[in-house]
């Protein structure tokens, strides 16, 4: 099987190009050949474009099984555009994958239907996206084992990277409240501007105690649809690559008590360490009790981390979601 991997056109190094590279891991250690066009390092935006122009003709003389393109809105000829739509002459499968659908639903659903698959990381959207003919998959984000991975450090490392409280992510104007909050009790790592290397990152996991998953796009209603008609319902629903790279790395990590949690672990079987969101806010007495009770009790932070662990290994590597591709992309050809 061969198939034709499509970078987002974002001419950064962030999110979608990480997912992007997950992927090709995934897909090659599953044996599949990958062809992967639009890889932004060393290039600006108009090298990349170029670069993603040239699917139509690399689609033709390789013939992929299938293609797969991430983020779908920051090259216009895969919106929609000419691009897209030579590729669609090919009859080849082109499936699109998306994150953050909270923020770019007004986008996503003009192009969902366009594409043979449409995967997404949130189901709130579902429907919508549906009711616009398109050919739906819940999609969540995963972990890419090569990355995020138990491992034993050396004294040295240990000092240097351990630390009790953690914080890696965007410097969101909500979550950079909210951490200055718990500052006034805590002394935190953090890391607003992504700018760690994944190797660093998963030596802090596997250090510290506590990493914080605190705050979201998702975590926001109402703030990127008509509050009046908001599909997010006051709730927190898509989930955030953490979710997965944390326990990959069998680490403990706390969270928001997001919907769309209850699909990817066991409650029941302590597989996760939740803050319970109240009308889909975040209250930082809630996040102090839960800090000060797992800092205390380092025992059952070990169990949630272990079964967190095995829980990702089992089902939540990436993977397992290419595999889930490969898999509804055969249902649909046989029908």
């Amino acid at each position: 099987m061969k198939v034709l991997l499509i970078h987002s056109g974002i001419d950064f190094i962030g999110g979608p190009y990480y997912v992007t590279l997950y992927c090709e891991n995934a897909l090659k250690h599953l044996g599949i050949e990958v062809i992967e066009i639009g890889n932004p390092i060393g290039r600006d935006k108009v090298q990349i474009d170029e670069d993603i122009d040239r699917a139509p003709e690399i689609a033709a003389s390789e013939n992929p099984d299938w293609i797969l393109h991430i983020h779908g809105l920051a090259h216009e000829g895969m919106k929609g555009g000419r691009i897209l739509e030579k590729l669609k002459k090919s009859k080849i499968p082109i499936v699109l994958w998306v994150q953050n659908d909270e923020i770019d639903y007004d986008e996503t659903v003009k192009i969902s239907p366009l594409y043979d698959l449409f995967c997404c990381y949130t189901r709130i959207t579902e429907k919508y996206h549906r009711s616009k003919g398109a050919n739906f998959m819940y999609l969540p984000l995963a972990a890419d084992h090569t990355t995020y991975f138990p491992t034993i450090l050396s004294p040295s490392e240990q000092i240097e990277y351990s630390h009790d409280l953690v914080v890696i992510g965007w410097k969101h104007a909500e979550r950079s409240r909210l951490i200055e909050e718990l500052s006034k009790y805590y002394k935190i790592f953090c890391n607003w501007n992504m700018s760690l290397p994944c190797e660093v990152v998963n030596k802090i996991y596997n250090a510290s105690k506590i990493m914080l998953s605190i705050f979201q796009d998702c975590d926001n209603p109402g703030s990127i649809f008509n509050p009046k008609s908001s599909i997010l319902h006051d709730k927190a629903w898509g989930l955030p690559c953490r979710t997965f790279e944390v326990p990959a790395s069998k680490a403990f990590q706390l969270q928001e008590d997001r919907v769309h949690l209850k699909d990817c672990y066991d409650y029941r079987e302590r597989e996760v360490a939740l803050v319970p969101l109240k009308n889909g806010k975040t209250n930082i007495d809630y996040w102090k009790d839960k800090i000060d009770y797992y800092l205390e009790n380092v025992e059952e932070r070990k169990s949630i981390a272990e079964l967190g662990y095995k829980r990702t290994i089992k089902e939540h590597l990436y993977i397992h979601r290419m595999k889930s591709i490969v898999d509804k992309l055969e249902i649909d050809l046989q029908h």
